[in-house]
């Protein structure tokens, strides 16, 4: 049975070892909460050793390892110094997950994983157990001896670290947990529209054009067993059998976590209907059959039209092959599916991920994974995010609400943390600073909070350069926003009517040199460090402007 994911593994390990003192350095040099070596933290980027050896010979000539810490620090997400690492709690913690995964992957290039499932000196052998003990005693060497010994020779070897603990012991201690370094599970469920179970699908799980998996759902909705030991680097496609239909492929992609579990709305019982109307194989001209016309309105985005029609952005974007990617304006006309999308008969996936994070219970899904695709019969197939609001699309404006939502509850003035560190963090369903303050609670960070939802959504490829806030425009139109500002078709009059999603930045008329930049969230609140009904210029029953309080508009940005 699993001790848990990578979150309860790393809890374990440094139990073990930091005692979870991000500070500490042990007897043998090694540092902070996941015990770090030089040669792990040059591994990582951090650090480059100068070349001497670790082993210490005492005046006694008795000879011991302690690392030394004299070479150099690279300046990676701003660590220029033993000090800065160890008084950057969130930086370990984003460290000892980047590490986990290169031991899991240096794992299978030594060969280790050929032995996960054997039992050596009455252990048995799994793949955490051996990640562990790699990163506390080694791989091993010609010199100095370490897990692929213990392997290799079937634990005739068993060597021990500076404290006196066995490489078995290590193995055994940390053996069970489920890492999602390199393989994982799919859950599978169907779903109606309505969101209620449907049971008595029939599906095929295929990979490389053999099917690895066969079977019909059971009553909760579910298939009854997972599809385990799915390489992350390997693509699948769940096909099933609509009514009066052969199996068509409803989604295609990858999963990225130990647990994955893939959400499709079937299109089953409206499939049936169309049928008896309409005879032959299901195609687009069902879809096309009845189209609706709407017209944009302030604040809207194509995800929330989506979901209030009933169908999806993908199904948006087929009907008006004009669209000009995300951007709508007021007024604008477009047209829907009568009924939606699953009136048509296309599927809407929703990945939800754990254990490629610290709390396997939060979902995420790697941003690498978000991407939307049509199968042979036109239905969209997507990877996306699961969370409370997000879009069968997975949306990365969705993301980026989620982002902020939960980053103003973390930080204090003068944190100087990193902000592509902390994008990473949130990309992985964590807090981006390990103090808790209130939502509403400014740090005076306002746009490097914006830069991290931006990046940890994939709203921007890279962590934007520029550190005033007022400045930001430049790198928005680097990451192709446009600034609306000055549109007519929107009138905006005030911070109250840019679109939701948009980056409001604010120039100065106080004479400072920051500026204010923030995003509008759903239900008219501002949010960058911290969450506002407020707009940085005015109140929300003020009358409508643009300048006041030190500050004025100078650019509302959207993409």
């Amino acid at each position: 049975m699993s001790k848990g994911a990578i979150k309860e593994f790393l809890g374990a390990l440094f139990q073990s070892e930091g005692g979870g003192n991000y500070q500490v350095i042990n007897k043998c040099g090694y540092i902070g909460k996941y015990q770090f070596g030089e040669s792990a933290l040059s591994d990582l980027g951090y650090y480059v050793p100068d070349g001497s050896s670790p082993w210490i010979k005492k005046p006694n000539d008795h000879t011991v390892f302690q690392y030394q810490w004299k070479g150099t620090w690279t300046g990676k997400d701003g660590i220029t110094s033993l000090e800065d690492f160890r008084n950057s709690p969130d930086e370990q913690d984003v460290a000892a997950i980047i590490w986990v995964r290169l031991l899991c992957s240096r794992a299978h290039q030594y060969g280790a994983d050929q032995y996960e499932g054997k039992i050596i000196s009455g252990i048995t052998i799994t793949h955490s157990g051996i990640v562990g003990a790699v990163h506390l005693k080694g791989f091993g060497t010609s010199e100095h001896a370490g897990v692929m010994q213990f392997l290799k020779s079937g634990g005739t070897q068993d060597p021990e670290d500076a404290n006196g603990t066995s490489v078995s012991d290590y193995i055994d201690k940390f053996g069970d947990y489920d890492l999602g370094c390199c393989s994982g599970a799919l859950g599978i469920q169907f779903v109606n529209k309505k969101k209620q179970p449907v049971s008595g699908v029939h599906y095929q799980v295929k990979s490389g054009g053999k099917v690895v998996q066969e079977g019909h759902s059971e009553s909760s909705g579910k298939i009854s067993q997972s599809v385990k030991n799915i390489s992350f680097t390997q693509t699948l496609e769940v096909w099933v059998k609509e009514t009066e239909a052969d199996l068509e492929m409803a989604w295609k992609g990858n999963i990225s976590s130990s647990i994955s579990t893939l959400t499709l709305t079937s299109p089953h019982s409206k499939v049936e209907a169309n049928t008896n109307a309409h005879s032959g194989p299901p195609g687009d001209h069902r879809r096309d059959s009845q189209l609706a016309g709407y017209t944009v309105e302030h604040g809207d985005s194509l995800w929330k039209i989506a979901r209030q029609h009933g169908t999806c952005v993908a199904e948006i974007r087929r009907v008006n092959p004009g669209l000009d990617g995300n951007l709508i304006t007021p007024e604008q006309k477009i047209k829907l599916t009568a009924g939606g999308a699953a009136s048509g008969g296309s599927s809407s996936p929703t990945v939800a991920s754990s254990g490629d994070q610290l709390d396997s219970q939060q979902a995420s899904q790697a941003p690498q994974q978000a991407k939307v695709t049509r199968n042979d019969n036109g239905h969209p197939v997507a990877v996306a995010e699961a969370s409370d609001d997000s879009s069968p699309e997975g949306d990365p404006k969705q993301k980026m609400f989620k982002v902020l939502r939960s980053g103003a509850k973390y930080g204090k003035k003068s944190a100087n943390f990193s902000g592509p560190v902390a994008a990473q963090k949130a990309r992985l369903g964590q807090p981006i600073y390990s103090v808790q303050k209130a939502p509403n609670v400014s740090t005076g960070e306002c746009w490097k909070y914006v830069k991290i939802a931006l990046l940890a959504s994939s709203m921007v490829d890279s962590y934007p350069s520029h550190v005033e806030a007022k400045d930001a425009g430049n790198d928005l139109e680097k990451a192709g926003f446009q600034n609306i500002l000055s549109d007519p078709s929107y009138q905006i009059a005030s911070p109250y009517d840019a679109p939701e999603g948009a980056v409001i930045v604010y120039g100065t008329t106080d004479g400072s040199t920051h500026g204010h930049a923030e995003v509008v969230l759903p239900g008219h609140l501002f949010a960058s460090d911290y969450i506002s009904p407020n707009s940085r210029v005015m109140r929300k029953n003020e009358t409508p402007t643009l300048i006041g309080k030190g500050r004025k508009v100078i650019g509302v940005w959207v993409k």
